[in-house]
């Protein structure tokens, strides 16, 4: 694509990544999170062995109760908490132990003067905003604004779930979503595996059913549940998970090698360890290794939809679009109802120009999870790419009320107004986008070109000479438009 094609036609700013499971989400996710400390929220920390921990975050149900999820902690023999003014103390045991729902209520010691969280009779709605506190990394405590997506659905790992958005992390398993009253509406449990940044909640109606039953010596409850193959799967795929992440790729790569043979029928880990497997052999300039490999898995078994899944993603991430598209629309066949195959699909057919395709995909994808802002995101871009501008408009504009601190989604949502002749509501738009990603050279060129629509030369001017010293070339290539001095043309992608 040259520049002309680039200034004329829609280009997403934010790409897939095939670090984790799967990928970045299209448009980023709230990220206010500042440092905070809640007397009652409380960061754990386990041991399975003197080498080998882990941990998450728990909140104080009761004076002598607190509750996490229940794989934040699964084999761990020895856990303590430490409390937001640095004091540490035991975990004594377990009270209820409830797999379904991925929750524990743990036996500490009753602890005076701190006040217990109380949960919300109400369920949360799609597009609420909730505030997070929870350890991400395991270290001081965060509170983030993160976003409902989606109505409750079911999980095969945590039961009845609702969605959430919003920049939590490792460590953050366990901790509590706050409604704008201060009351628990549910409890932030793993990644949603499709899209980082995205994480699965465990309602509070769950956590308010959580009973004291026969208690449990800690080290006895860590022992038994080590033994469980679905934790030990757990474990050995987030030691997979966080040796990636300190770009240990060597050992990732020996950790999927062990944990691919145990987890082909189990897609959740599969499809995120032959990810991990792939970007590990490409770290290690292992490219054409990595595509036979994933290959192979395909061929032993086109059936599963994960496979040609993850043969589509590794081409995404090598930039070949035209070999990711029939990989993704397979899997999409295969698994009709993964929005997420069905955006990624979208985003490698609209790299290749097949925008009639891409929105056929993108609509796939918003009908498979119709609170998904990203899908609402991939269906106006696509269709704002055919030119229609004014039809992509109600798209945009859901998708920017979902993430509104999105360089992607103002520059889009501005560059359909200024194609429909709402330049005045197109600019401040395109500012905005331009503070949130200042080095972006085609977002100062968009607005450029809506400068001159709305009639204003002289601010196109100074405009085009902030992006000469970004992209020099991009500038030279709009001179004669704003030398010309007069209104742009329509400034609708062609």
């Amino acid at each position: 694509m040259n520049r002309r094609q680039l200034l004329a036609s829609l280009a997403i700013l934010a790409a897939a990544s095939t670090s984790g499971c799967r990928g970045r989400g299209l448009i980023q996710p709230v990220r206010d999170a500042t440092v905070v400390e809640n007397p009652a929220v409380v960061t754990l920390v386990g041991w399975s062995s003197p080498s080998k921990g882990g941990g998450g975050t728990g909140f104080l149900l009761a004076p002598d109760k607190l509750v996490t999820c229940r794989h934040v902690l699964a084999g761990m023999t020895s856990v303590s908490f430490r409390l937001g003014d640095g004091r540490q103390a035991p975990v004594r045991g377990v009270w209820a132990d409830v797999p379904e729902h991925d929750l524990l209520l743990l036996a500490i010691d009753a602890l005076d003067g701190i006040q217990p969280l109380v949960l919300a009779d109400a369920e949360p709605r799609a597009g609420d905003v909730l505030t997070a506190v929870g350890s991400p990394d395991l270290r001081a405590q965060t509170v983030t604004r993160v976003r409902v997506e989606g109505n409750e659905s079911t999980s095969t790992r945590f039961g009845h779930v609702f969605h959430i958005r919003g920049a939590l992390g490792p460590g953050a398993s366990g901790c509590p979503l706050f409604d704008d009253q201060g009351r628990v509406v549910g409890v932030a449990a793993q990644g949603g595996g499709q899209v980082e940044d995205r994480f699965g909640a465990i309602p509070a109606r769950f956590v308010r059913a959580l009973a004291a039953g026969r208690f449990e010596a800690i080290a006895d409850w860590g022992a038994r549940t080590a033994v469980e193959p679905e934790v030990r799967i757990q474990n050995d795929y987030d030691d997979a998970t966080h040796a990636y992440r300190r770009k240990e790729f060597g050992k990732t790569l020996g950790a999927c090698e062990r944990l691919l043979p145990r987890v082909m029928d189990r897609p959740v880990y599969a499809g995120g360890t032959c990810d991990l497997l792939a970007s590990s052999l490409v770290a290690l300039g292992r490219t054409d290794e990595a595509i036979a490999r994933i290959r192979a898995l395909v061929a032993a078994n086109p059936n599963q939809a994960w496979r040609p899944r993850c043969l589509g993603d590794l081409a995404g991430h090598l930039g070949r679009y035209a070999d990711a598209v029939p990989s993704l629309l397979d899997a999409s066949r295969l698994d009709p109802g993964d929005a997420g195959t069905h955006a990624r699909a979208a985003l490698a057919l609209y790299r290749l120009h097949r925008h009639v395709e891409a929105e056929r995909e993108a609509r796939a994808a918003l009908a498979a999870s119709p609170q998904d802002g990203d899908a609402q995101f991939l269906v106006g871009t696509t269709i704002l790419a055919q030119g229609r501008a004014s039809e992509a408009v109600p798209f945009l504009e859901v998708a920017l009320r979902a993430t509104p601190e999105s360089a992607s989604a103002n520059t889009n949502l501005g560059w359909a107004y200024a194609g429909t002749g709402r330049t005045t509501e197109a600019i401040p738009l395109l500012e905005k986008a331009i503070r949130l990603a200042p080095r972006v050279a085609v977002v100062r060129g968009y607005l450029v070109r809506v400068r001159l629509q709305a009639g204003d030369p002289a601010a196109a001017a100074r405009e085009n000479e902030a992006l000469r010293a970004i992209d020099p070339e991009l500038a030279a290539e709009l001179d004669p438009m704003v030398t010309r001095r007069g209104p742009a043309p329509s400034v609708a992608p062609r």
